[in-house]
């Protein structure tokens, strides 16, 4: 395949199918989504949940999608939501080429969708599959370690093109519309909107969260220009 890297990738998700997809693929997709939901559920005791919980439910004020092992919330809330709840307590899977955790950014917005629109179960494994795949392979691209080290992280900066591959997947599907119009009936997939964010309970709720203290250290112990010593001697 020709082209830019933007094109190339889009195109990919854009494209996938679910006959694409090796069966080792299909089976480690599932075992993902199982960790996720899991690791969701585990979330709703993380330290910052409720804070969280209050900022997400300033996000519209509809109620048409789930929080994972919780209530319902907007589209935009209960994505936002269940990303953190994913990783909450730090238990998600992570990619360790790039040490980013790809979960909490591409199931949100797959399952929201399918919850949405009624996927198939192939049509949200396809969906996990183009996310995470997109995710990683931006990260593959990177000169990882001065990313790093200019204070950067990988599921900010590349876990967005991951969720925005996985809901792509199906909008572009040529099933989508049909889809659409059998479990909401009308003349076609709707005109994309803003949601109407009630700024009263959006600034109450940030106002809530708690400012660290601790300066932000990107690298922790394991500065790449810093490797541990295993068994140097002193002199």
């Amino acid at each position: 395949m020709s082209g830019n890297v933007t094109e190339v990738l889009a195109g990919f998700a854009a494209q996938l199918q679910y006959d694409d997809l090796p069966p080792e693929v299909r089976d480690h997709c599932k075992n993902l989504l199982l960790d996720t939901l899991a690791c969701a559920v585990a979330g709703h005791r993380g330290e910052e949940t409720q804070q969280l919980a209050a900022l997400a439910s300033g996000l519209a004020q509809s109620d048409e999608s789930s929080v994972i092992g919780g209530d319902r919330l907007s589209l935009a809330g209960a994505t936002l939501l269940n990303g953190y709840l994913v990783t909450a307590v730090t238990m998600c899977d992570v990619h360790r080429s790039t040490l980013t955790h790809v979960t909490p950014e591409v199931m949100p917005p797959a399952l929201a969708i399918a919850e949405r629109d009624a996927l198939s179960g192939r049509d949200l494994l396809v969906a996990i599959a183009a996310g995470c795949e997109v995710t990683t392979r931006i990260g593959i691209g990177l000169d990882y370690p001065a990313f790093r080290a200019k204070g950067w992280h990988g599921p900010g900066v590349l876990g967005p093109f991951g969720a925005a591959a996985a809901v792509v997947s199906w909008l572009t599907s040529p099933a989508y519309p049909q889809a659409f119009n059998q479990k909401h009936g009308g003349s076609g997939p709707p005109v994309e909107s803003h949601p109407k964010v009630d700024e009263k309970a959006y600034k109450a709720a940030l106002d809530r969260i708690p400012v660290s203290s601790k300066k932000y250290d990107p690298w922790g112990i394991a500065r790449p220009s810093e490797p541990a010593s295993v068994g140097k001697k002193s002199n």
